[in-house]
């Protein structure tokens, strides 16, 4: 189970069943990202630690999750990040694009609490 994680997700009400279902798992939210931009900013900088996890929305203002994916994935430093994407969009396209950059997994909101709760574990 990690111990860390980076939430990257827009929506307020995403990020409080977010955090209150981590919480209940006994992981640390280390921090909160409402974009695509400020997650690679956060992720990039040197001399920061990574979290353990990501958990990355699709659909975001500015930078979208997938062009986020595709670059920590070019980058050395993120390239082995586990990420875990939880998003609205149910394009297969988008499932598959996740799962070939190595998404652990590909979850779809609304998202029942147990379902995430077990894929934390």
């Amino acid at each position: 189970m990690p111990r860390s994680v980076l939430l990257v997700e827009d929506n307020m009400d995403d990020q409080f069943l977010a955090r209150r279902v981590l919480r209940k798992a006994g992981i640390d939210l280390i921090s909160v990202a409402s974009d695509g931009q400020k997650a690679l900013d956060m992720l990039l900088r040197s001399g920061e630690p990574l979290p353990e996890l990501l958990i990355l929305d699709l659909r975001l203002p500015g930078i979208d999750g997938l062009k986020v994916f595709a670059e920590l994935r070019r980058q050395e430093r993120t390239m082995a990040l586990p990420v875990l994407v939880l998003t609205s969009s149910d394009d297969p396209r988008d499932r598959k694009i996740c799962l070939n950059l190595g998404a652990l997994a590909f979850l779809i909101k609304p998202l029942e609490v147990s379902t995430f709760q077990q894929i934390l574990s």
